[in-house]
Formats: structure tokens, sequence, C-alpha cells
């Protein structure tokens, strides 16, 4: 099970035009695929050039023309002022979702007044209207859907967020091709069965022709994956905890965002001359082997495995040195051409896979060299530790922790100090109210006044909860180590990283890399993540009365929508799932699942409206809880040092 943003069959209307070496332009009316879309793949498929869709051009009649756009009226309208102004030879109009039926007979009409109707090859609906971030994360890209639902929102606000994220939802069971079964809360108000409901009316009501061409003939049962709704409420502690794993700390210190990183790589001189510093922006792609080994790994394991990768790069240039006569440069471009011709060709034949892992490994370099400033800066070491510990610590040892870390004397910005009291609040929910009350009005004292407006939110909430489920989250106890609950070790960052990496602390860094070898001691023990337990036991197919039973391909047959128990003859394990949050997710419940996936081969595939940082979604309960706003609390990628 793989999750695609946008199927390369795309081209195959146009097989044969590539095939005769025409130059090929793609026009693209959303800003993320044509960041997405690399130009090396585009250029393997015959595209020239890609372009957005409200660029100026000029014609170029001999060229075929490929969009992919939103099914939108003003787009529509666009690709008709490209139609009548005859620009190319050939149209293939794409667009990411349904186009409706009265833009489809606009668009109809328009080709014909414009005597172009020949020339249109196509018209496709896609369904790609969501992003695919790796093989097991997608998001909608929609942000703010926890405010829409939990907000003063209109109805009419709250239905269109439910319908924007079914009809994306949609999408990525259209790329997949077949219906899953689907397992969503039982609680009336939850906004995931709402959209699970939405989602199976749609579902099973398909016309039978378009049923046909998306999912196909098949009514087998045994290879359809299962589908998982949940709320974001499932475990509200993962979203604000500190962590330690390397692809979240990128989202929460660097601000990743759709695998795009951008890193300040001149503080000092900027400092000096007065001036903003230079940014040097990363993408972090499917290419790069190290991303997609270690995204999900301990911080000090990623730093670990960028320490041994340069040095076997270095190695391996080495020995291409030697077989050539040449001086032992680490630098590909500076060969010896004088060698014997058998290492020449082997020079030649290794230089494109090194140059990869030269820029793969320099990337990765600059960003644990970023993340340890910023963890130094602000005593973040500490902050995970504490916050992990509050699950097994007694009540008094948690207030005591937490207060130490609060005062001013401690390191930290004032939204570390508040996420650190907002974790307190939801993973003790024993402890007595005018105790945390107390740490509030300190809090209040130490940072000159930040708002807790989102502990007032999570009261809030809290007091909506039945007795059932405030003891469940007791049990839990919110998020497991380091926010991901299961992974953790030893490490130290290879090149420029080391020296920094050194200095951090003695509870995960140290000079050399024979004293990091105690270091998996101090962390404790694996926890499983809430989400993590529900996936493991709904992939069981056992029973939950907290969940409903939703099958659309029953529907469709009997001509009803419902919801129910599984059939006895369906209780065998699902092999495959899609993971879907409602209202913010998190990459740290990302890589709990992915481990989870690994430990009982099955394919999961976790997705949500957005991957919501942890300073965003503080703001949007802050918000929620009345607060104007956080200010000041969190410095940019460029300030820690």
């Amino acid at each position: 099970m793989n999750c695609c943003c946008f199927s390369l069959s795309a081209w195959t209307e146009f097989e044969s035009l590539r095939s005769l070496r025409r130059t090929c332009f793609c026009f693209l009316s959303c800003r993320f695929f044509r960041r997405s879309l690399q130009v090396g793949m585009l250029r393997r498929q015959g595209v020239t050039l890609h372009l957005p869709l409200k660029s100026r051009r000029s014609p170029v009649v001999e060229a075929p023309a490929v969009y992919l756009v939103s099914p939108t009226e003003e787009n529509v309208q666009l690709l008709l002022e490209e139609l009548h102004q005859k620009l190319y030879a050939f149209y293939f109009f794409n667009f990411t979702d349904r186009l409706p039926e009265d833009l489809m007979q606009l668009l109809a009409r328009g080709a014909v007044e414009a005597g172009m109707v020949s020339q249109v090859v196509s018209v496709v609906d896609r369904y790609v209207d969501y992003v695919c971030l790796s093989p097991s994360e997608f998001s909608l890209n929609k942000p703010g859907i926890y405010s829409v639902l939990n907000g003063n929102s209109s109805d009419a606000q709250i239905e269109e967020a439910m319908t924007a994220a079914v009809n994306s939802l949609f999408g990525v069971i259209a790329t997949f091709g077949v219906v899953p079964f689907i397992r969503c809360p039982a609680s009336p108000s939850s906004p995931a069965r709402n959209v699970a409901m939405k989602l199976q009316e749609r579902l099973a009501t398909l016309p039978h022709h378009v049923h046909t061409q998306i999912f196909g003939n098949s009514s087998s049962a045994l290879h359809r994956p299962l589908l998982i709704l949940v709320d974001r409420e499932i475990d509200l502690a993962v979203m604000v905890r500190h962590t330690w794993l390397y692809q979240p700390l990128l989202h929460d210190l660097l601000g990743l965002r759709l695998n795009r990183v951008s890193v300040p790589v001149d503080t000092k001189e900027a400092a000096a001359a007065m001036r903003p510093p230079r940014v040097k922006t990363y993408d972090l792609e499917a290419r790069d082997q190290f991303w997609q080994e270690h995204c999900g790994s301990a911080f000090p394991d990623a730093a670990l495995a960028v320490s041994d990768s340069l040095a076997a790069y270095n190695a391996k240039l080495q020995e291409i040195n030697s077989q050539q006569g040449g001086v032992g440069s680490t630098d590909p471009d500076a060969f010896d051409a004088s060698g014997s011709a058998q290492g020449i060709l082997t020079a030649v034949s290794a230089l494109p896979g090194l140059t990869e892992k030269k820029r793969s490994l320099d990337t990765h370099t600059s960003l644990a060299t970023a993340l340890v400033d910023h963890i130094k800066a602000r005593g973040l070491d500490s902050f995970f530790e504490t916050e992990q510990n509050f699950d097994t610590d007694r009540d008094p040892d948690a207030v005591s922790n937490a207060k130490k870390l609060i005062a001013r004397t401690s390191p930290g910005t004032a939204v570390d100090k508040l996420r650190l009291l907002v974790a307190l609040f939801l993973s003790r929910p024993s402890l007595p109210p005018q105790q945390i009350r107390q740490l509030e009005e300190f809090l209040r004292q130490e940072t000159g006044g930040v708002s807790t407006a989102a502990l007032d939110f999570l009261r809030m909430q809290q007091s909506f909860r039945t007795l059932q489920t405030a003891t469940q989250s007791s049990q839990n106890g919110g998020s497991g180590p380091g926010g991901a609950g299961s992974l953790a070790g030893p490490g130290s960052v290879g090149s420029a990283a080391q020296a920094a990496a050194a200095t951090l602390g003695t509870k995960f860094f140290d000079k050399g890399r024979g004293l990091l070898m105690g270091v998996r001691n101090l962390l404790p023990v694996k926890k499983t993540l809430p989400l993590a337990q529900v996936v493991s036991t709904l992939m069981e197919n056992k029973e939950d009365s907290n969940f409903l039973y939703v099958d659309p391909r029953r529907d469709a047959a009997s001509g009803r929508i419902s919801a129910g128990a599984a059939p006895v003859a369906l209780r065998a394990p699902f092999r495959q799932a899609i993971v879907f949050v409602v209202g913010g997710g998190s990459f740290v419940e990302a890589a709990a699942l992915r481990e989870l996936a690994q430990k009982t081969q099955r394919q999961i595939l976790y997705g949500t409206t957005d991957f919501v940082s942890p300073s965003d979604f503080l703001e949007e309960l802050t918000r929620l809880g009345g607060g104007t706003g956080l200010s000041g609390g969190v410095p940019d990628a460029g300030t820690a040092s």
C-alpha cells in the first residue's frame, strides 16, 4: 500500500506525443504541486516547462499542454481563455477533484465557441486534492480545522470544513482504487463520525459507471483496507509535548512544512552587520535515503547516523582516489584524471551516487547543527525529560519538576514553559485544580504575563467529557516517551555538527563516541501512544463499543446508509489500514504508527487534515480559550545560538 499524490499515469494519454520528442508544457494552479513535482521527474515524462496557470505566456502552437488545476469557476474561465488564444496544439485538462456538472457544461460550451473541441484531448477528474508527504504519510493541507470544529463557527462553516475533508479523503481512497471498511467513533457528536457518514454516503451513492471506473468490478473483501477515523481529542498531549525525534523536531523547531525546511546560515555575520540572515532552503525528498531511514529516529540516533555516513562517504572517496592515483581529495569533483583506465571508469560510475550522498549528508549536517543550536539555547532536553516523566512521577514530583523549569532562571521560551504546563494538565488529570491554578499564576509571573487561555479552553472541554473518558485518559497517561513513546537512543552528529553536539548536555551528548554508550539507559521504557493502541486493536478486527463499523460497499448494494457490527465472516485481522485524524496531526504519531507497522508486518498509512506544529496548536488552543494569541515566545530558526 503506497500513497502517491499524482500518478504518472496522468501523462499516458499523450505518450505518442512524447515519443515524437515534442515540447510539452505543464500548468498548475496548486502551489504545492508546483513544488512537489520535481523538474527531473517532469522532464523524464517529456514535460519541458511547468508554470503557474496565471503566468503570462506566448503561443507555442506545435506543443501540447497539460493542466492540473482545482475545479473552480475561476480556473475554468482561465482554461477557456487559453482555448480562445489558441496557445498550444493540444490540451489535457486534469482536475484535482470532481468537476461539478455546471462547470463541465461551461467548459464544453467555451470549447465549442472557441472552435477548439478537437484540440481538447481529455478532461479527467484526478481526485488528488491532498498532499502525499511520504509513502506512509499524507495531509489534506487544510489548517485550522480544529478551531473551526471547536470554536464559535457557524453550522455552514463546519459543514464546509467537513465536506472539504470528505472530498479530499475520497481522493485518497480513489488513489488506492478499493473501497475500504470504515471504523469511526460511536459518539454522535464526533466530527470524525460526521466525516465517516458523509464519506460512506458518497461512496455508497456513486453512479455505477463512476464507481466502476475508479474501483473496478471486484467484489472480494479479502484485500480491502481498514479506514480508521478518529478525532484529535484522542490524544491532545502529543500535540504540545516536546519531542526527541528527528522529523518532529524539524517540524517543531525549524518549521518543516510540506517536506521543505529553511535554515539561517550566517546568523553571526548578519547580527554584526545588522541585517537579516541569509536563509537556505532544503527539500527533503523521497529519493533521500537517509531521510527515509531516519526521519522517525530519535535525534541522537539520526545524528550518529550522519557521523557514520560521513565516515563511510570519506572512506569510499579515499578508495576511489587510491585506485586512480589521486591525492585523497574529499571533493568528488577533484578526481585526478591521470590514473588507470579502470580507476577512471570506477570513479565515473561512482560519482553520481557519491554526489547525491554528499548533498544529502550536507543537508542533514546543517539541519542537525541548527537543531542543536535551538536545543542548547532553550534547554529542550530538560523539557523533554521532564514531560515524559509526567506519566510515571508521583504528583508532588511532577509539580515540583514543572515548577523548576517554569522559573525565570531556567532556559526556555515562555511558550516552551506554557507547553510544559499544558502537558502536565493533560497528562495528570488527577491533579487538584487549585494546584494547576497556582502553577498558572506562577507561570504568568515568571514569563511576564504569557496567556494561559489555552488551559481555560481545555478545562471547558474537560467539563463536557464523561467520567469514562476521563478515566481512560488517566490510565493511558497521554503520550509516550519523547512524544512518540517508542524511540530513543544515543548518538552524535558528524562534521560541523559534532562540536556543537558535544556541548548539548551530558544526558544525551558528550565528547567522543565512546562516552555515548550509556545514553539509552537514561531514557525510559517504550510506551505506546493512545492512537497506536486503538489502531492495533481495530486492525485485529475486535469488537469495540467505542467505534462503529461501516461498510460502504454493503450500503451501495442494499441502497441504505447504516452502521453496525462487522459480520462474523469478516472478522479476520486487517493487513492494511489508513488512519486519519480529524483536527490536526503530529509527526510523532506518524512515527509511532510506522514503528507499529514494522513490528506487526502490516501496512499503515497515517493522514490528517493538517500537520500542526506544537506552537501553532497551542496558538489555536489559546484563541479558543478567549486569548488574543501568543507572541514573542518562539524564536525563529536564527535566534538560537
